[in-house]
């Protein structure tokens, strides 16, 4: 395609706008060039969109102009596009964004560095998917560039609701949509990047270059430096969509000591039309029962409310065990899938309000816990066969079970049956006395170490909420000798007014595997001496 029929191709999206605002057959270059009007009314968006608002905004629209070409439609699109972001969503995508995703468009149009960092399910990445098509439309030529933690991540987040966006417009945007690459012509595309693609760019120094760090809470500092080296010409536009659940890097600084930088929107949950409206109003995005109830589970100031719904940085009290920022790298952290060895972790309910959990650790992956190992109550019987049947379902090697109270029951049972389980009694001596003070102490230091960022063979976890909080709720202190303590089941519960029981039983899925580097700071060193481990693991 050349340069000029790539003007002609704007020219043939900016000619579909008819007075009724019905699309018309449009070929790229091939256009009929009689006069053509553009509606002055605002369209009607599909309901079933994501971004439907309840009351659109009413935007004057490009009025009585006479159009002889389609270079001159062009013009007057891009122009008119260029003017109001809110426009081009509404009669050329045919989305009604709320005034936040409004927001976040016209901050990209003004400010060279966009930063929005929301609660989760907040919108931010289906304005993402359309600020992509509005900022090629409104600059010509022109590239956006893509990059997130994963390349996983950039197809099934930005990429994907820049794919919905593009099949569903009004207007048909033309180019070659694939996976991760959209071209309209020669230097006006839209591209995805890896991490490790990203490190290898350079020369980001045209006109008009957009370049989108989605959950950029959990891209590696190397690759912000590689973008702000590539473009240092300083003619590119940053748009950073985040949660702030971080603190260092990047996007704390923007946050914090680097904000006068960015150009700052923060979205919590109170403030999104759903929670607003205490109903439905935009499919997707967070609820307000969902927001009561995690308030009311984990704690007005916790850091996981601070950071889901009330869209704040974590407090990252010095006792905290296992930052919540480590537990962010986890859940998008690539590993070898399914490398084994299959090791479950059962935790045992001990009172009938508690959950029995069986967390399955694969390799260095920790599955999602499916619906079906997480049991209301502590039913030794009902425990153990949901246990004997993922153990031999999953191929497992080994069952550690918290063997306190009723779990003692569930781990005599399961050793009927013939299978490898190991009962453990957090409460006896660790194996590491000058460390720890006990076994609970020890196995839990082992959980902060399997998701440490440093550690070169850190766990990968599922996006489980109730996961991480558990996780990131637990309190450490070091007694008079030095040693840690982790507190007990009871002090927690005391405190969290809950069970942290999928923490638990976390825990006792990878303690085994991380208790040869366990160490009262996380350094990793060759030469370091090793606990003795437990004689059941040689």
């Amino acid at each position: 395609m050349t340069s000029g029929d790539g003007r002609k191709q704007l020219g043939s999206l900016s000619s579909c706008v008819s007075l009724k605002g019905k699309k018309k057959n449009s070929s790229t270059g091939n256009l009929d060039c009689k006069r053509l009007k553009l509606s002055s009314r605002t369209s009607a968006a599909s309901p079933h969109k994501m971004s439907t608002s309840t009351s659109p905004r009413e935007t004057p629209l490009l009025s009585s102009l006479e159009i002889h070409s389609p270079e001159e439609a062009a013009s007057h699109l891009q122009s008119r596009s260029r003017q109001s972001p809110e426009w081009y969503f509404r009669e050329i995508l045919g989305i009604n964004p709320w005034a936040k995703q409004i927001e976040i468009a016209d901050s990209v149009n003004r400010y060279e560095k966009t930063l929005c960092y929301s609660c989760v399910a907040s919108g931010k990445s289906f304005i993402g998917g359309a600020i992509i098509p509005w900022w090629l439309t409104s600059r010509h030529p022109s590239r956006v560039f893509i990059i997130a933690p994963t390349e996983r991540q950039i197809r099934i987040n930005l990429w994907s609701e820049l794919s919905r966006v593009y099949y569903s417009a009004r207007i048909p945007l033309g180019g070659e949509m694939q996976t991760l690459d959209w071209k309209l012509d020669t230097d006006w595309l839209a591209k995805g990047f890896s991490p490790k693609d990203a490190m290898g760019v350079f020369g980001l120094h045209a006109p008009n270059d957009l370049i989108v760090f989605d959950d950029a809470q959990g891209i590696a500092q190397d690759v912000f430096d590689a973008f702000e080296n590539a473009s240092a010409s300083g003619t590119a536009h940053y748009l950073f969509l985040c949660n702030p659940a971080v603190v260092s890097g990047t996007v704390y600084e923007a946050i914090t000591s680097r904000r006068k930088e960015f150009h700052s929107i923060q979205i919590d949950a109170f403030h999104t039309p759903n929670v607003q409206a205490n109903r439905v109003v935009v499919p997707g995005l967070i609820v307000k029962d969902k927001v009561d109830e995690w308030v009311q589970k984990y704690g007005w100031d916790s850091d996981f409310v601070r950071v889901k719904v009330r869209a704040l940085v974590p407090k990252q009290e010095p006792d905290t065990l296992i930052p919540l920022d480590w537990l962010e790298m986890a859940k998008t952290r690539e590993v070898i899938q399914h490398q084994g060895p299959v090791i479950l972790g059962v935790d045992v309910a001990r009172f009938g309000d508690d959950e029995s959990v069986i967390c399955v650790k694969d390799g260095r992956q920790l599955l999602p816990i499916q619906n079906d190992y997480v049991l209301q109550g502590n039913d030794t019987m009902q425990v153990a066969g949901r246990v004997l049947r993922a153990y031999r379902g999953l191929g497992a090697i080994r069952a550690n079970i918290d063997e306190i109270g009723v779990g003692g029951g569930v781990v005599d049972r399961l050793k009927e049956q013939a299978i490898n389980v190991h009962g453990i009694n957090v409460a006896e001596k660790p194996f590491d006395e000058e460390r720890f003070v006990n076994l609970r102490s020890e196995m839990w230091w082992a959980a902060r170490e399997s998701v440490d960022p440093k550690n070169p063979a850190a766990m990968a976890i599922p996006n489980d909420d109730a996961l991480c909080a558990d996780l990131s709720a637990m309190k450490y202190s070091v007694d008079s000798a030095g040693r840690i303590k982790v507190e007990s089941k009871e002090e927690t519960k005391k405190r969290l007014k809950r069970s942290p029981d999928r923490g638990d039983a976390y825990a006792l899925a990878v303690f085994e595997s991380y208790l040869a580097i366990a160490k009262p700071v996380s350094v990793y060193t060759q030469n370091s001496t090793l606990p003795r481990r437990p004689a059941w693991l040689k």
